[in-house]
This record gives C-alpha cells, sequence and structure tokens, in this order.
C-alpha cells in the first residue's frame, strides 16, 4: 500500500521533546549524537545545491527540477538555505534521528562553496523523504525554534500529499516546497520581531 506520512519539526529522535537543534545532547534524555553515528555511518552527509539524494532516486533531470524548487522557495529569504533529502531507511533508523544527524553533522554547498555555520545553519530547512518507510518531514534551524506552528507545518506537507500518493515524488516535492514559501514568510516575519522586542529591551537595560 503507497500510504505517505508526515513527521513535525525537530525533536529529540529518542524522547521526542523539543531540542535546540544544534545541542550537543538533549537536555530531557541525555541523547548524543555520537550515539546516531553508530545508526548512519556511512551515509553521504555532502548536500549539493539543496539535493542530498542518498536513496539514488533522483535522475540527471529530476536532480535539476529539484534544485530549481529548492531555488526557487528559498530566493526571497536572506539567510535561509532550503535542501531536500531522498533517503531510504533501515528498520532500525527512523525519519527523526536522520532529519536531526543530518541537520546538525551535513555538509552542505552551493557550487563548490561550503556554507559553514556561520553563514546559514541556523536558518536551514530540511525537507526529509524516506522512499522506504513512505515517510515525509521536515527539519528547522534553530532561527526559526518557536515561530512556526505545527498546523502551519502540517499543511504544508499535505500539499503535496496526494501527488505522493500516486507516486509522483518530485512533484510531490516541489508542491511542499511552494507551499513552504508561505510558511517561511510567515517565520521569518515573526522571528524577526521577536528579535526586535529582545533588542529592544536589551537597549532599555
Amino acid at each position: 500500500m503507497n500510504l505517505w506520512f508526515v513527521w513535525l519539526e525537530m525533536k529529540c529522535p529518542e524522547c521526542l521533546e523539543r531540542i535546540h537543534d544544534h545541542a550537543e545532547e538533549c537536555p530531557h534524555c541525555g541523547m548524543t549524537l555520537e550515539r546516531l553515528s553508530s545508526a548512519y555511518e556511512g551515509l553521504e552527509l555532502e548536500v549539493h545545491d539543496g539535493v542530498h539524494d542518498v536513496a539514488g532516486v533522483l535522475k540527471l533531470e529530476t536532480r535539476k527540477q529539484m534544485r530549481a524548487a529548492v531555488k526557487a522557495c528559498e530566493k526571497q529569504f536572506e539567510g535561509v538555505s532550503v535542501a531536500v533529502s531522498f533517503v531510504a531507511l533501515r528498520n532500525e533508523q527512523t525519519l527523526e534521528a536522520y532529519g536531526f544527524y543530518l541537520m546538525n553533522l551535513g555538509e552542505f554547498f552551493r557550487g563548490s562553496v561550503w556554507q559553514t555555520e556561520m553563514v546559514d545553519g541556523r536558518g536551514r530547512v530540511i525537507l526529509v523523504v524516506d522512499v522506504e518507510g513512505k515517510r515525509v518531514g521536515l527539519s528547522y534551524g534553530y532561527y526559526f525554534d518557536g515561530h512556526v506552528r505545527e498546523k502551519e507545518n502540517f499543511d504544508v506537507l499535505s500539499a503535496g500529499h496526494a501527488s505522493l500518493l500516486e507516486g509522483e515524488m518530485v512533484t510531490g516535492c516541489e508542491q511542499i516546497l511552494i507551499s513552504l514559501k508561505g510558511l517561511l514568510k510567515k517565520a521569518v516575519t515573526r522571528a524577526n520581531a521577536a528579535n526586535a522586542v529582545k533588542t529592544k529591551k536589551g537597549v532599555k537595560r
């Protein structure tokens, strides 16, 4: 049966409590990246031009198509970096853990230029597609923490659900990225407003 499920926001892959995306360990259960490394050892972690196809499902033309969709999604947002990762997870691997692992340890390139954490780590968004488990989810960098509503996130992922059910994986991802643009606009506005309030309070002190 070709069913697709959605997974919401960045949470600890073990206790499912929300945590900082670059935390060295979960403050709730003590989970560490080192503990995840054995489960995901050997997976290619280089993400080029917003596309990460460790599942090997993209052809040359569809890879170009995905890169264009990623570029269109992120181009109006300064400091925001979007990526799509296609992966075939095994039984002992989970979408939650993989999204967390790639967000923290992935090496992200634009052309031949490595995007360091100082440039875009906090503003990174990764659409993770598990082609074996038929699941799709979004992982957000720390910049978006608290500024993405669960219902909005669910609606974004649902935008591609019908196409995913039909087996149109690339089309489904394109539809999700188009919908994501609207959510990013809201989230960036909220984040900027929150930062302005913090700055204002700091000046008053």
